[in-house]
């Protein structure tokens, strides 16, 4: 990466500013840790899905960005980043990645076959909010269905900005989805994310 403050700025404009938002404040909030994490947070911050680019070998998603942060082994550096988050992003929410949580409910959202209404999910959020992966208490060892199933949608939220959405006959079809990924870890994450740092 370099100089990470250099590689920040050099992406703007010359005002340094992007959609309305001043960079100088963004980067003195991100003192959570020591280069590159401070300007990535702030770059992680303002990402939005800006245009999708349909190909042979699948969708090239511009503007989107996800960022995977290890080495965060205490509550008290999660809420320096939640703290963070809570300044500069007007929607999140937190999904627990350990293994209980995981476990159980289906993060999937889903179509009740009875009803035909689609059932409220934790993936199931408006465009831009923030979705933060903790995923500090997850442990090797196996999992069931639905963890797996659970793990196999973040990562194509992670890899493709879609969210799986389940309908009555089992099939599953993805929709697109604006969602800026922070995955929060002790080890590095088992999600696909465009950018990983440690913590300091």
């Amino acid at each position: 990466l370099g100089d990470g403050e250099h590689f920040f700025h050099s992406i703007f404009t010359d005002e340094h500013r992007v959609k309305g938002v001043e960079i100088e404040p963004l980067l003195k909030l991100t003192d959570v840790a020591e280069r590159p994490l401070g300007p990535l947070l702030a770059l992680w911050s303002v990402s939005t899905v800006a245009e999708r680019v349909d190909g042979v070998l699948g969708s090239l998603i511009l503007g989107a960005m996800s960022l995977n942060i290890y080495g965060v082994e205490d509550d008290e550096q999660f809420e320096r980043i939640i703290g963070f988050v809570r300044s500069v992003r007007h929607y999140f929410t937190v999904i627990d990645a350990g293994n209980d949580g995981l476990a159980t409910p289906s993060l999937i959202p889903e179509i009740d076959p009875e009803t035909g209404l689609l059932q409220p999910s934790a993936l199931q959020l408006p465009s831009g909010c923030a979705l933060i992966v903790d995923e500090r208490r997850l442990k090797t060892g196996k999992l069931d269905a639905i963890a797996t199933a659970n793990i196999n949608a973040l990562v194509t939220i992670c890899k493709e900005q879609r969210c799986p959405y389940r309908l009555p006959l089992g099939q599953e079809v993805a929709m697109p989805v604006d969602y800026p990924v922070l995955v929060v870890s002790r080890e590095k994450s088992l999600l696909p994310c465009a950018w990983r740092v440690p913590m300091s």
